[in-house]
């Protein structure tokens, strides 16, 4: 046998099939792109039939999505202020904290305008692991949400209380990853907002603000939780007298299935369908 024009076979062999893998996955990626493009226009049409104003853009991206055990942990604020600190009763594995001396800030800000500032660590312990969420902020609530490698676990985070310009309380969460699994396919964005209008949970005339990909799971009474991948949508809902309900509604990236959850007690007003609050322009 000629072994040399054997193994020059085998390497064509070998090409032509690294070029049909390559071409399929091109191909395959192609039907992907298209069909992403078309549940988009369809997205787009059916929000403009149902008069609702997108003040933000629909992801396109499908990020990687993992599902996540996470441990809560006692908070342990800074020993450079007095404080009190007790157990919260709005969220479990939640922690009040008192100050005795109001911490005061630079200068008084807007936080949906100017957005929220960073975290003083000599007030806030753990302060570099969150990052503002402006959206479900007001004048005299800042909220922040704890990161998972710069993707935020929406429902583990910080509530700063702010009066006249100083800080006088807030609540915290924070949690340690203990695993990471890998999750299945996840849904594009414009599939979840889609499912959000098929049933009538995105009502019209709303105007959407946010698509945001996270992790959200239900808080139970225990220091092990599950989160899952989600997409967070945030909307104003018009309501009688010119006012407007700021809601927030979770979708399963993994089921494509709303994320009902027990109303959560963070100042807010809880709905069957997510979380909100009045919004009257004035903050």
């Amino acid at each position: 046998m000629d072994w040399s024009r054997a193994k020059s076979i085998l390497i064509v062999a070998f090409l032509i099939l690294d070029l049909l893998l390559i071409w399929e996955l091109v191909e395959r990626q192609s039907i992907l792109e298209e069909g992403f493009a078309a549940a988009k226009q369809e997205l787009e049409q059916q929000l403009r039939q149902k008069r609702i104003d997108v003040k933000t853009e629909v992801p396109v991206e499908i990020p990687d999505g993992w599902v996540l055990t996470v441990q809560f942990r006692e908070v342990t604020p800074p020993e450079t202020q007095a404080f009190r600190r007790f157990p919260s009763e709005r969220q479990p594995n939640q922690w009040a904290v008192q100050l005795l001396e109001p911490y005061p800030l630079v200068r008084e800000i807007s936080p949906r305008s100017d957005g929220l500032p960073e975290l003083p660590a000599d007030l806030i312990w753990k302060a570099r692991q969150y990052q503002p969420d402006p959206l479900l902020s007001t004048a005299g609530l800042w909220r922040y949400v704890q990161m998972a490698e710069d993707v935020p676990m929406f429902n583990v985070g910080l509530e700063v209380e702010v009066k006249a310009g100083k800080v006088t309380g807030y609540r915290q969460s924070w949690v340690e990853i203990r695993k990471r699994e890998k999750a299945p396919a996840l849904i594009p964005a414009a599939t979840a907002v889609y499912s959000l209008l098929e049933n009538q949970y995105l009502p019209p005339r709303s105007a959407l603000l946010e698509i945001r990909f996270g992790y959200y799971g239900r808080l139970y009474n225990a220091d092990e939780q599950v989160l899952n991948p989600v997409w967070r949508v945030v909307f104003d809902q018009p309501e009688p007298g010119g006012k407007t309900s700021r809601k927030v509604l979770f979708v399963n990236a993994i089921t494509g299935s709303l994320e009902l959850d027990e109303p959560e007690r963070r100042g807010l007003t809880g709905t069957e369908s997510g979380t909100e609050f009045v919004a009257d322009g004035t903050e």
